[in-house]
């Protein structure tokens, strides 16, 4: 399976969440992407908060809603977590209730509702 490296941040100018490619240029944190839409190729360079930089995890949500790092979800049972990274490149969650950590998540039954940064 090929993993997929993108990453979500928000704008220094306006708090809005842009998706793309995160990099680093003299001091600055910067998402590029793309626009393909109305047969016209937009592509643009925001500066972002770096602190707000959450890379996706490559997994999606029951709603088929791509996961990122520090994102909140519920689970089956209601519960919500904030998605975090393990040791070797895992992902599991943590509870916001009482800091339970859980390495086995089935990700496809749980649905994204925020992001620690909202």
């Amino acid at each position: 399976m090929k993993r997929e490296i993108k990453f979500k941040a928000k704008r220094a100018d306006n708090g809005e969440w842009v998706y793309g490619y995160y990099y680093e240029v003299r001091g600055e944190s910067i998402i590029y992407s793309e626009d393909h839409s109305d047969n016209a190729d937009s592509y643009y360079n925001d500066e972002v908060i770096p602190e707000t930089v959450c890379q996706f995890i490559n997994k999606t949500d029951l709603n088929d809603k791509d996961v990122f790092l520090e994102d909140i979800f519920l689970d089956e049972y209601g519960d919500a977590f904030q998605v975090i990274q393990l040791d070797c490149g895992r992902y599991g969650a943590k509870m916001l209730s009482n800091g339970y950590i859980d390495e086995f998540i089935s990700w496809g039954k749980v649905e994204i509702i925020g992001n620690i940064h909202n």
